[in-house]
C-alpha cells in the first residue's frame, strides 16, 4: 500500500507537498513536483506533529532505494504547523545506493536542510556498514569494494553531475566513521582505527586517525598511535590503491614466510608506499639545520640485530600475485649492531659492530653490503672472532645452512683499525672495545 493512500483519511490535501517535500530534502533531491519520489509503507500514524510511517517503509529516491522498518518525520522544534526539520529512520535501515554500494545500520538521523545524515547501531544491530562498490549492484563487482564499518557514521550528500555538465542525481560525497572502526580495501589490506574519514571523489583520500593499524600481505603491518592517509586511483568502475603515508611514529613489522623471524622497522618522520612503482620509502625527522633530531633515526630490528640510519628505502616485488620485499637500502650515519647468527637467541648481547654510509640488503640472496662516501671507510669490529676491519665496502653473507657469516672486503682493507677510527666507533657503541 502507498503513503498516498494512507495518508488521506488523516492529514488534509495541503499537508501532502509538505511530506512529499521533506522527504526529498532527506537525501538533497530538489522538489521537482509529484512523480519525483516513492514512498510505500504498510502502516501510517500521526501524533502531536510527528508523522509515523512503520512497517516495510520503502523510498525510492534518485539516490537509490532506502528501506526501514520505522519512518519518523518531525517538524522543526517551535513551530505550530506541519514543517519537517528531522528525519529519523530505525530498525534495519538500509539504502542501495544507485551508483553502486549500500549502507546499512539500526538507526539513521538525517537533517533535511544540511543535507547530511547520522547513522548508528544498537543492541541488536551493533555496527554501521558502509560497503561501496565500483560499478553496479551485481555481486561481481563486489569484490572490488571499500567496506568500513563503526559504531557511528556521517555522511554529506551532494549532487553528481552528468558528462554534459546536467544534474544527474545524488551521490555521497564525504563520508566520517567515528568508534571501533574497520576498513576492508579490495579484501586486500584491512585497517583499524578511531576515526577514518572518506573522500568518495577526486583521489578518493582515505585519513585515519587514532591507534591506526593497516595490514597487507606481504607487507607486514603498519602501525601509527596518530594519523595515516590512503589514496587511490579511481577510473570507472574500478578503484585501486595508489599510496599509503604515515607521519609521526609508526611501526611496520614483517614477518618472514611462513617462520617466526619477525623484522620491525621504526620511523619517526615520514613513511611513503608508493603501490604503483611498488616501493616504499622512510625519513626521519629534521631539526632547523637540516640535521635528523637526536634519537628519532629510522630503527630496523630483527632477532639478529639493529640497524640505525636517517632515510631507508624498501623494493617490493610481485612474486606469484603476492608482495614480496626484494631490496632494503638503508642512508646516512648507519650505526649497526649485530648478534651474529650463530648467537642469535642471545638476545642481550651484541657481537658486531660496524658505522657505515650505506647498506644494502637483499632477502632473496642473503647478503648485506655496507658501504661509506668518498673518503670515509666502513669500520667494523667483531668481539667474537677478535677482528677489526676498516674498507671503502664490507659484503656479508648468512649462511642459513651452517648459520655462518662470512665478511668480504672491497678495496683498501685493513684487518686494524687506527687509534681514531677506534675512538670513533668506541664512541657510538661503548660496549664494543669491551
Amino acid at each position: 500500500m502507498t503513503m498516498t493512500t494512507m495518508i488521506s483519511p488523516f492529514l488534509n490535501k495541503a499537508l501532502l507537498p509538505t511530506l512529499l517535500a521533506s522527504s526529498a530534502l532527506l537525501l538533497g533531491q530538489p522538489t521537482a513536483g509529484p512523480g519525483t519520489l516513492s514512498i510505500e509503507s504498510s502502516e501510517l500514524q500521526y501524533h502531536q506533529g510527528s508523522l509515523s510511517l512503520c512497517g516495510q517503509v520503502v523510498i525510492e529516491h534518485d539516490l537509490g532505494k532506502i528501506s526501514a522498518d520505522r519512518l519518523l518525520i518531525l517538524p522543526e522544534e517551535g513551530q505550530k504547523k506541519m514543517k519537517p526539520h528531522d528525519l529519523a529512520l530505525t530498525d534495519h535501515v538500509r539504502i542501495a545506493l544507485r551508483d553502486g554500494g549500500e549502507l546499512s545500520c539500526s538507526v539513521a538521523y538525517v537533517d533535511c536542510q544540511a543535507t547530511t545524515a547520522i547513522f548508528a547501531g544498537d543492541a541488536e544491530q551493533e555496527f554501521v556498514i558502509y560497503n561501496d562498490y565500483s560499478g553496479s549492484q551485481d555481486q561481481a563487482d563486489r569484490k572490488n569494494s571499500i567496506v568500513l564499518k563503526s559504531r557511528e557514521m556521517s555522511v554529506q550528500i551532494g549532487k553528481e553531475e552528468s558528462s554534459d555538465k546536467k544534474i544527474a542525481g545524488s551521490v555521497i560525497r564525504f563520508v566520517v566513521a567515528d568508534r571501533q572502526v574497520t576498513l576492508d580495501y579490495n579484501r586486500k589490506l584491512t585497517a583499524a582505527a578511531d576515526h577514518v574519514e572518506y573522500q568518495r571523489f577526486t583521489n578518493g583520500l582515505l585519513t585515519l586517525q587514532g591507534n591506526v593499524c593497516i595490514s597487507q600481505k606481504g607487507m607486514g603491518t603498519l602501525t601509527n598511535p596518530g594519523e595515516v592517509q590512503l589514496t587511490q586511483n579511481i577510473v570507472p568502475g574500478n578503484k585501486q590503491l595508489k599510496s599509503i603515508e604515515s607521519k609521526g611514529e609508526s611501526v611496520l613489522s614483517y614477518r618472514e614466510g611462513e617462520t617466526d623471524v619477525l623484522h620491525i622497522l621504526i620511523c619517526y618522520g615520514t613513511i611513503f608506499v608508493d603501490h604503483e612503482q611498488l616501493h616504499a620509502t622512510m625519513e626521519s625527522p629534521l631539526d632547523d639545520k637540516g640535521v635528523v633530531l637526536e634519537g628519532k633515526q629510522i630503527v630496523f630490528r630483527d632477532n639478529m640485530g639493529e640497524v640505525h640510519a636517517d632515510r631507508l628505502y624498501l623494493t617490493y616485488a610481485m612474486v606469484d600475485g603476492e608482495l614480496k620485499p626484494s631490496q632494503l637500502r638503508l642512508e646516512g650515519n648507519i650505526r649497526i649492531l649485530n648478534r651474529c647468527a650463530a648467537n642469535a637467541d642471545r638476545k642481550e648481547e651484541f657481537l658486531q659492530y660496524a658505522l657505515a654510509d650505506r647498506v644494502e640488503y637483499q632477502p632473496d640472496a642473503k647478503v648485506i653490503t655496507l658501504s661509506a662516501d668518498e673518503n670515509k671507510r666502513v669500520l667494523l669490529i667483531d668481539r667474537l672472532n677478535q677482528m677489526q676491519v676498516s674498507a671503502k665496502a664490507l659484503k656479508i653473507r648468512r649462511d642459513e645452512r651452517t648459520a655462518r657469516e662470512s665478511i668480504e672486503g672491497v678495496g683498501d682493507v685493513r684487518f686494524a683499525l687506527l687509534e681514531q677510527e677506534l675512538d670513533q666507533i668506541e664512541k657510538m657503541f661503548p660496549k664494543a672495545g669491551q
